[in-house]
């Protein structure tokens, strides 16, 4: 140990290695610190910072400096984006188109024989006819949906980091209550989307694609059509679609462009890839959501529980109100016909209201989650 710095003039040869009093500074403020001679500890009068021993825990100004005058480290790169806009603008458009419509004409081949292509109006008569089927389930729905997954996991595997956090295939901020919550309250944006609709397009002249998704909807009877149905139309679409738009390009945008980017253009593609314009513009409400929730979260899971809710609500509704209109016997008599459409109307009334309900419990929910 150093000997303390004195004023007595007279220095013996052990006290001529002593640092000036000067150089001696707290560590912990840097006040300039007394040293007291024959004391084993110093006390920093202007923080209160103790030092058993002086001279190994000060830093001398010489080495200060040195420590100051060190290089800072280069700036990170900014992160890749290009990746992500040639898979969305480039290979998702040209490769759903050529795979889905491929397969169509395949299995039409297979299943009808080369004379159907001759006609016009074969292709879109067979899709009509079946999609009241549950092979038509299989066969519109599950080709697309199988070339997002792909899409999705053969973009993101070249990825430094790991496949479940490219995806955003993480654990969701905030409390599981909150996005169990907005989930189930998530059918109520589907209102938003047919008044958006309701502006540029008469909602009592479905087009022709919408007509067969009703078709889908509506038709499938028995244990294997309804299974195949939500399996393909609800839970399937939830998990494919979502770890798309809301994973691999939400995750690849936000790392530099922000909020605005990263939830709409998302969501501006999740609706045009539906090809329809009327459905197109009813269901980019619906995406612009679901990005919120995944933006809210830092997660694709709630996103997908959401989707998958809209989904399963949707033909829920579609098949309550088939099987009320079948009832009525309307052709026979306008008064059940008009009792089952007051009947539907009370049914999907309580069931929006319901949704209307469990998103503001998960919006004041996120709001308490965020103000901790």
């Amino acid at each position: 140990m150093v000997d303390p710095v004195t004023d007595d003039p007279e220095t013996t040869p052990e006290s001529s290695t002593s640092v000036p009093l000067s150089a001696f500074v707290c560590t912990k403020c840097g006040a300039d610190l007394q040293l007291e001679e024959g004391v084993d500890q110093t006390v920093c009068e202007h923080c209160g910072a103790t030092f058993a021993h002086p001279n190994a825990a000060l830093v001398g100004a010489a080495q200060a400096e040195s420590i100051t005058s060190e290089p800072s480290a280069p700036p990170l790169p900014e992160p890749r984006t290009w990746p992500t806009w040639v898979v969305l603008f480039l290979v998702l458009p040209l490769g759903l188109i050529a795979f889905t419509s491929v397969f169509l004409i395949i299995a039409a081949l297979v299943m009808e024989g080369p004379e159907l292509l001759q006609d016009p109006d074969g292709l879109q008569g067979w899709i009509k006819e079946i999609s009241t089927e549950p092979l038509g389930v299989l066969i519109l729905i599950a080709p697309g949906q199988l070339f997002f997954l792909a899409l999705t996991i053969a973009a993101a595997w070249p990825s430094p980091d790991p496949l479940s956090k490219r995806l955003g295939f993480v654990r969701p901020r905030g409390s599981l209550r909150t996005w169990i919550l907005l989930c189930l309250g998530s059918p109520i944006i589907q209102i938003a989307g047919f008044s958006l609709a309701g502006m540029f397009f008469d909602m009592n002249e479905t087009s022709e694609q919408l007509e067969i998704l009703s078709g889908l909807f509506t038709s499938q009877s028995g244990f294997l059509g309804v299974t195949l149905l939500i399996l393909l139309a609800s839970v399937f679409p939830g998990f494919s679609e979502e770890l798309f738009f809301r994973g691999y390009v939400r995750v690849g945008l936000e790392r530099r462009w922000g909020f605005m980017v990263a939830v709409f253009l998302p969501a501006l593609v999740f609706a045009m890839v539906h090809m329809d314009p009327m459905h197109a513009t009813a269901v980019l409400p619906l995406g612009l959501w679901f990005g919120c929730l995944a933006w809210w979260s830092r997660s694709t899971i709630p996103a997908i529980g959401a989707h998958l809710m809209n989904n399963l609500f949707a033909i829920i509704v579609s098949r309550e109100a088939i099987e009320l209109g079948d009832d009525s016997g309307a052709a026979e008599a306008p008064e059940a016909a008009a009792a089952s459409m007051a009947e539907f109307g009370s049914f999907a009334l309580a069931g929006y209201g319901a949704c209307l309900l469990l998103l503001l419990l998960g919006l004041a929910s996120l709001r308490l989650d965020r103000s901790k």
